[in-house]
């Protein structure tokens, strides 16, 4: 909900999709970053980072009554003509 379309990506009719991996340790904080799978574009790619980067706190992943780390993998990908974005 937080990503948003860089106005020169879509200027310059960029799209693509981006796979991300970040992490969520055991407080909730967003940590780990990785570019799994570039849109070919670096605004794209830094637009996913950036959103996630800045989320609110998640609750954070539970093992036997603990709170733990968890690793997550998001697509997100850009529709220039129709200005849309899918997160998966």
């Amino acid at each position: 909900k937080n990503i948003k379309y860089p106005a020169n990506a879509l200027r310059k009719s960029q799209q693509g999709t981006v796979a991300v991996q970040f992490g969520v340790n055991w407080d909730g904080k967003v940590e780990v970053f990785s570019v799994l799978k570039s849109s070919g574009y670096k605004l794209l790619d830094q637009e996913v980072v950036r959103a996630i980067g800045s989320s609110p706190a998640w609750e954070p992943a539970q093992h036997q009554k603990k709170r733990v780390g968890q690793l997550f993998t998001v697509q997100v990908s850009f529709h220039a003509r129709t200005r849309k974005i899918e997160v998966k």
